[in-house]
């Protein structure tokens, strides 16, 4: 999710929201970290990194139950109730143009220095 799409989302939740009532806020198409982190790696040409394993015996010794965890956690989001009570929509309806506008901004910043 990009940050000008989060916080168009939370103004107008101040701004809309019904008391007790709570959103969901994503993108359009949703992607996991390596899938960010490889596109990401991608756009500023990079090599694409190499997802880190381990047997699984040793995950136990160089894990705690908490990161096993998160590294299990799977999490989809609907933003619909989002979209109908707020009137929000991302702007950018996916990482990839997010990646893409973030980097034309950092591009026209080291031009201007």
């Amino acid at each position: 999710l990009h940050e000008i799409d989060l916080a168009r989302a939370v103004i107008l939740a101040a701004e809309k929201q019904t008391a007790g009532e709570v959103f969901n806020i994503a993108d359009d198409k949703p992607a996991s970290a390596t899938e960010f982190v490889s596109a990401m790696a991608k756009s500023l040409d990079l090599p694409a990194p190499t997802p880190l394993t381990a047997p699984p015996f040793l995950l136990p010794m160089l894990t705690s139950d908490a990161q096993r965890e998160l590294l299990n956690l799977s999490v989809r989001m609907k933003h619909d109730q989002a979209k109908e009570s707020l009137g929000w929509t991302p702007r950018y309806s996916n990482f990839q143009s997010g990646i893409d506008q973030v980097l034309m901004v950092w591009r026209a910043e080291m031009v201007a220095v």
